[in-house]
């Protein structure tokens, strides 16, 4: 995937070509990863830590509920993937695209984010505690009940997503755009939240944030 026009973030980098693997050993077997592209792997009972994935592939690949802790990601590209309940605590992403994946219930806290696109992801109730984002957006993404907790923020966006009931205590949002998301019961700190402060949302959600804030809009005849 080649960086557009219009993209500010980098997307993954990879080549040509890729050597075709299936199988969850040759992911395992070695501490390095790097040229290959995985079709419909199944990862489910894997538990590794410090692996080095760099310039693959992964489609169709099932992570549910697999242990991937403190493992560093480059130039990945993940299509149509299950990582609902994984273990991905402490993992480092750098130039890496989720699409159409699911992440239900999945623990990412920990995360060293940079230059990540996650397209159209089902991730209800995942975890992302603690991580830094630099150069992170979610596009149409289901992310209910997410957690968005004691995060560092550097160019993180939000389009088109579902963020009813997600938590973000303890994240300063200034500059991060909710215009356009879904925000209602959205979680934070108090009325004078320093999470909102510099929040840019849209016309329609100040509704959503004056119930947040307690506050009742009268209609004046």
């Amino acid at each position: 995937m080649k960086k557009t026009k219009n993209d500010t973030l980098r997307q993954p980098e990879l080549p040509e070509r890729l050597v075709a693997a299936s199988g969850r050993d040759a992911l395992l077997r070695d501490e390095e990863v790097a040229a290959t592209n995985f079709v419909g792997a199944d990862f489910g009972a894997t538990a590794v830590e410090h692996l080095f994935v760099r310039e693959s592939a992964f489609g169709g690949c099932r992570f549910a509920g697999c242990s991937v802790r403190n493992s560093h990601f480059t130039d990945v590209l993940f299509r149509g993937c299950d990582f609902a309940a994984a273990d991905l605590r402490g993992c480092s992403w750098q130039r890496v695209a989720f699409v159409d994946c699911r992440f239900s219930g999945a623990d990412l806290s920990g995360a060293a984010m940079r230059d990540v696109v996650f397209e159209r992801p089902k991730a209800e109730g995942m975890s992302l505690f603690g991580s830094r984002f630099r150069g992170v957006r979610f596009e149409q993404g289901m992310l209910r009940d997410a957690a968005f907790e004691e995060c560092r923020v550097e160019r993180l966006a939000f389009l088109r997503c579902d963020l009813a009931r997600a938590a973000f205590f303890g994240t300063r949002l200034g500059g991060v755009s909710l215009a356009g998301s879904e925000i209602g019961g959205i979680r934070v700190t108090a009325i004078a939240s320093p999470e909102l402060q510099g929040v840019r949302i849209d016309r329609a959600q100040a509704f959503d944030l004056a119930a947040l804030l307690g506050v009742e809009i009268e209609e004046v005849p």
